[in-house]
């Protein structure tokens, strides 16, 4: 979540722009995996970041009765963030599975109590 709030996938479309001249239209991303909201509990500091970094909480977080909690959407926020540098909606795509739910396919610091492997990530430029 601090990678999130703290923009870096905004911040990497714009370092992009500096120094290789990309064009954000043309820039294609796909977004692996992550914590799905249903399963991302967060506490106040984190709900305080969100609103902080991205002047609301509205799509980005959603209260539930039940725990008492707010669940935090990370696409969303990676969305949200990638349009507002020009990225193109129709150039984005998120893989929808969630990390925590599903033991057999990815890694979870949360759900394995931060014993667990690490996630690897890759930009390229063509």
């Amino acid at each position: 979540w601090r990678g999130t709030v703290g923009k870096l996938p905004q911040k990497v479309i714009l370092e992009m722009q500096k120094e290789f001249g990309c064009n954000p239209e043309d820039i294609l991303i796909g977004i692996g995996a992550c914590i799905s909201p249903k399963m991302y509990e967060v506490g106040q500091d984190v709900v305080d970041a969100v609103e902080q970094s991205f002047g609301t909480k509205e799509h980005l977080l959603s209260w539930n009765e039940n725990t008492q909690k707010y669940h935090f959407h990370l696409h969303e926020a990676h969305k949200q963030q990638l349009l507002q540098v020009g990225i193109q909606e129709k150039n984005l795509e998120f893989i929808q599975e969630c990390t925590y739910e599903h033991a057999e396919l990815f890694f979870s610091a949360r759900r394995d109590k931060n014993k667990t492997g690490r996630f690897g990530a890759g930009i390229m430029l063509i």
